[in-house]
């Protein structure tokens, strides 16, 4: 009678009690009302364990289970895909197709945090009652792995926790499937041999302690005395460590498993977190208080591709050289200037200037890089003015000008010397020699200047490296029985990989057909990158390092602004850069966005660039605290400006708004499609419309 009065374990009837809304599916029936696919997810579960089980005195005990999806982060922003023409979305158009897949683009996840902090719902209470986490499951998942030459093996983790009786303490099963190799052994002369096979298969305990224990007692007993509740918890292989447990708030660490071999091909990156993760606690709580609530946060790092562009300077470097002779005037030279010369009044002097120029202009799509100075000279009288040796270079770099003025100069004998030679007296008069001569100076000018002008393209369109970056994103779920906060995932920070971490590197692809890869989207891994296990293995650590240290240096997630604009818009202007098409339409000048004279110039000032050396690729990298003091523009105003200047187009304002500009855009019609015919009713007659409007 005493064994059928104890209770069978049971599986705990979970009952979730909170769930991030954001990632629910509103529309079924609409697909592009869905969620993003590649964003976390979290939902709580709890149960409370009836009072048989309440073995603590003054102490209730309290059964949690978060669920959290990690996995790939795809930046969303409604203010930005607010303000873009709807019929960039509509297919059809290549332009459009690039558009759509880069808001589409996804970052692979690298690290996670989880944060749960569990409070009290009553005010004013001590830190010392407030409740806590008496365990959790699981505490730490470590990497078993043997590796050969040709192929890796792991164990599963497959995990069963159990609480036993005592309610406040749990174990867990593990089971093993390593596979440690094995071996061949082949005679010859004897016709005989063996194999052999070794590893480690079974169930391993990861309880508090472990023990052989050999019984021959009635298992079902067993299990009625020892364990009350079971439930079982299937989890992604990685790493796991965790944090403050017996305090108010634990956290959870996750970080890929590292690599072990260098496979022949190459290792092509950092492995990725990507699963569900399930976590059981245990809170511990005064039994008169009303259930806690419960914080959970998710941190998750992210590697981040960005493209690195430098100016096209593929067009040849030319030399540019000005010459100006300048002859000493002539004594009847009617168009050279006399000036006196102190008192001699027995020469008069002229000079004569000659000013000229030349000037060359770079091709389309290129500017003036540099002027090299090769060359030099300026001959001539030095009182009176000579070249100006600086090259000059418009205000647009795509002229440079060399300017420069000679001056010949030349004393020629006047009546003062005429009257000094007839009042010369003695034997020069009769050997017929003039004692003031005809000229006493005599000096031509000249000027050359000698320069090598290179050119390099308008924008930067040749991409020359990679820039990697960690992005780390926070998404945080709040939950009491009258309170459910939802703090949807954003980005907060994106750190650039120091240069002293090796990062992957490019290597041509065997085969007859190099297969051709756009690494100009930020997160794409793609077949052609490759990297040593030491060095993926300092990269995924230094990742780790530092999503922890973003995550801890942030205590209030809600408080710091979502950077997805941002990252989109830099891909989206990434797009616009590499594209030939749009390159040209970047270097329109930055009035042709609407902006005002006195806008521009007032952007210009502020960074120290002349006026008409604005282009629209200016308005996409000047920062936004400049624009706005310029243009009072802020927003989805600001965010519909920059869109504009990388060539996409924008919703029109309402016709009624007479406050707001819409910024002029010649790729407007070219870039908008049509958007895809409505079915059924409306349809047809918007469709009979459309045909009697062209017939008349």
């Amino acid at each position: 009678m005493a064994a059928t009065s104890l209770s069978l374990p049971i599986d705990i009837p979970w009952e979730r009690i909170c769930v991030t809304t954001d990632m629910l599916d509103a529309s079924p029936d609409r697909a592009a009302s869905m969620p993003p696919l590649w964003q976390s997810s979290m939902a709580l579960y709890r149960y409370v364990p009836p009072d048989e089980y309440q073995i603590y005195p003054g102490r209730r005990i309290v059964y949690y289970k978060l669920t959290c999806t990690v996995t790939n982060f795809q930046p969303k922003s409604e203010q930005l895909v607010g303000v873009i023409d709807p019929g960039v979305f509509s297919y059809g158009y290549m332009l459009n197709d690039e558009i759509r897949r880069r808001l589409a683009t996804s970052l692979p996840c690298t690290a996670a945090v989880i944060q749960v902090t569990v409070s009290p719902v009553e005010p004013g209470r001590s830190v010392e009652s407030f409740p806590y986490f008496i365990d959790v499951q699981p505490r730490q998942r470590l990497l078993y792995q043997q590796a050969t030459e040709a192929q890796e093996s792991t164990s599963r983790s497959l995990e069963t926790v159990q609480v036993r009786k005592n309610a406040g303490s749990t174990n867990s099963v593990e089971v093993l499937d390593v596979d440690e190799g094995g071996g061949l052994n082949v005679k010859v002369g004897d016709i005989g041999g063996g194999a052999q096979r070794s590893g480690k298969w079974g169930v391993q305990s990861l309880g508090k302690r472990d023990a052989e224990l050999i019984t021959t007692s009635d298992a079902s007993r067993e299990a009625r005395e020892t364990l009350s509740f079971t439930t079982q918890l299937s989890q992604m292989y990685t790493l796991l460590q965790a944090y403050h447990l017996g305090t108010n708030r634990v956290s959870f660490y996750l970080t890929p498993r590292p690599h072990t071999v260098d496979p022949p091909s190459g290792i092509l990156g950092p492995r990725n977190l990507d699963g569900i993760q399930d976590f059981f606690l245990i809170v511990s709580q005064p039994k008169d208080d009303a259930l806690p609530c419960i914080t959970a946060r998710l941190d998750t790092g992210h590697l981040t591709i960005f493209p690195q562009f430098d100016y096209d300077r593929s067009e040849p470097s030319q030399p540019l050289t000005l010459e100006i002779p300048a002859p000493a005037p002539l004594r009847d030279d009617t168009e050279a200037t006399e000036t006196p010369i102190g008192s001699n009044v027995q020469f008069g002097c002229r000079f004569k200037s000659k000013s000229d120029s030349v000037s060359l202009t770079a091709k389309a799509g290129f500017v003036i890089e540099t002027v090299q100075e090769v060359e030099s000279i300026a001959t001539g009288q030095s009182d009176f003015p000579n070249s100006s040796l600086t090259p000059e270079i418009s205000p647009d770099r795509r002229t440079v000008t060399l300017r420069g003025t000679a001056t010949g100069y030349a004393c020629y004998r006047n009546f003062g010397g005429d009257l000094g030679n007839v009042l010369t007296v003695g034997p020069l008069r009769h050997m017929g020699i003039e004692v003031v001569p005809d000229s006493s100076t005599t000096v031509p000018g000249n000027v050359r200047q000698s320069v090598i002008v290179s050119f390099r393209s308008e924008l930067p369109s040749n991409q020359v490296g990679e820039q990697y970056a960690l992005t780390l994103t926070m998404r945080q779920l709040k939950c009491c029985d009258d309170q459910l906060s939802v703090v949807p995932p954003k980005i907060v920070a994106v750190v650039e990989v120091p240069t002293d971490i090796p990062t992957l590197t490019r290597v041509p692809i065997p085969g007859p057909e190099p297969v051709e890869v756009d690494a100009s989207i930020p997160g794409i891994a793609t077949s052609d990158r490759t990297i040593s296990r030491e060095a993926v293995n300092d990269l995924q650590r230094w990742m780790g390092e530092e999503t922890l240290r973003l995550s801890n240096a942030t205590q209030d997630p809600t408080s710091l602004p979502a950077q997805d604009d941002k990252f989109l818009l830099e891909s989206l202007v990434a797009g616009a850069i590499s594209d030939g098409r749009r390159r040209s339409f970047l270097t329109a000048p930055a009035q042709s966005l609407g902006l005002t004279d006195n806008e521009v110039s007032a952007i210009a000032e502020a960074t120290g660039r002349l006026t008409p050396q604005l282009t629209r690729a200016d308005i996409l990298a000047i920062p936004d605290n400049i624009i706005e003091s310029a243009t009072r523009l802020s927003g989805s105003d600001l965010l519909r400006l920059r869109l504009s200047a990388a060539g996409i187009p924008t919703k029109p304002y309402p016709a009624t708004d007479q406050t707001r500009r819409q910024p002029a855009s010649t790729m407007q019609s070219e870039a908008t499609t049509p958007a895809v015919p409505q079915s059924g009713r409306s349809g047809a007659k918007a469709s009979k419309a459309r045909k009697q409007k062209r017939r008349s």
